[in-house]
C-alpha cells in the first residue's frame, strides 16, 4: 500500500492495527522516519499501562484518531479497501 508520509505529525493520535483482522489502538506519533514513498513510525501505546513504543510501518496507522469508529466499522463490514 502505498501510503503519503507528509500525512503524519509529531504529537498526532492515531490508530494502530497490527493486522486488517486487529483491533484499533490508540497510539501517539513520536517521530517519522521518511523513505521514498513511505514512513517508518515511532510509537506509543496510549492505553496500555507501560504506554510501549515501537517503531512500525506508516501502513499501519490508516487513520488519525478522532475517526477510528466510523473505520473499525468499516473495518467490520469488510469495506476498508475505500479507505
Amino acid at each position: 500500500m502505498r501510503i503519503d508520509p507528509s500525512r503524519f505529525t509529531v504529537g498526532d493520535e492515531w490508530a494502530y492495527r497490527q493486522s486488517d483482522h486487529a483491533p484499533s489502538e490508540r497510539v501517539r506519533i513520536l517521530a517519522v522516519e521518511l523513505k521514498k514513498t513511505s514512513a517508518r513510525l515511532e510509537i506509543r501505546f496510549l492505553d496500555e499501562p507501560d504506554e510501549r513504543v515501537e517503531k512500525v510501518p506508516g501502513s499501519r496507522l490508516r487513520v488519525p484518531w478522532n475517526e477510528v469508529e466510523s473505520f473499525d466499522a468499516l473495518m467490520a463490514t469488510g469495506n476498508a479497501s475505500t479507505i
